[in-house]
């Protein structure tokens, strides 16, 4: 979707594609382009796209743009200055809706704060491994488990810990009992190594 916006903000011009949002081109000539941004994000954005296409010549933006039925759906926003240009004489705004790219964002954030916090929290001492075998994290529970603080142990391959340890922790593929044995000693713990499709639980006796 292109729109030209004027000096004073007014759009002046609105590609036949602005349907997509709802509207028909002539409903948004004569409009304000701010009133089609929400207004948290204006009031967040609006001073450094201003800048930076006074700066370079365009601007990019990701903000929420108000549809024809009052509802907001996310647009990434190129902004470019060709007030120069007789042809145009404002600034040429393309859009494009990446609203399902920002739900998955949100949602893929929202697991990973779920995973953290588990992770963080849990009694059970959990770490990951890289293709290496190197501690990429420890949670607290396990770093209390083996008697070391995590940045200790990060960076560190699991095959390099004390013979002690390494025998209190039977690891396992599993399901249920989280794939660990328990000691008398440490506890239960488990281990995951990330692969490239996501984390794997190791299957390892030791």
């Amino acid at each position: 979707v292109a729109i030209v916006i004027d000096r004073e903000g007014f759009i002046t011009y609105a590609s036949p594609a602005s349907e997509r949002f709802g509207y028909a081109p002539e409903d948004l000539i004569g409009t304000q382009s701010r009133d089609l941004v929400h207004p948290d994000d204006l009031e967040r954005h609006r001073d450094a796209v201003d800048e930076t296409v006074r700066r370079v010549g365009s601007a990019t933006v990701e903000w929420r743009l108000r549809r024809s039925d009052g509802t907001y759906c996310w647009v990434e926003e190129v902004f470019t200055d060709l007030h120069d240009v007789p042809a145009v004489g404002g600034w040429v705004a393309n859009m494009r809706d990446i609203t399902d790219r920002r739900n998955a964002e949100d949602e893929r954030f929202e697991a990973e704060e779920r995973y953290h916090q588990g992770f963080e929290r849990s009694a059970f001492g959990l770490g990951v491994l890289d293709l290496d075998h190197t501690f990429t994290s420890v949670n607290p529970a396990l770093a209390e488990l083996l008697g070391n603080p995590p940045d200790r142990l990060l960076g560190r391959p699991f095959r390099l810990w004390p013979r002690r340890h390494a025998r209190s922790i039977r690891l396992r593929r599993g399901e249920g009992d989280g794939g660990a044995s328990r000691s008398p000693a440490l506890g239960a713990a488990a281990l995951f190594l990330r692969q490239p499709h996501g984390l794997e639980r190791v299957r390892r006796a030791v």
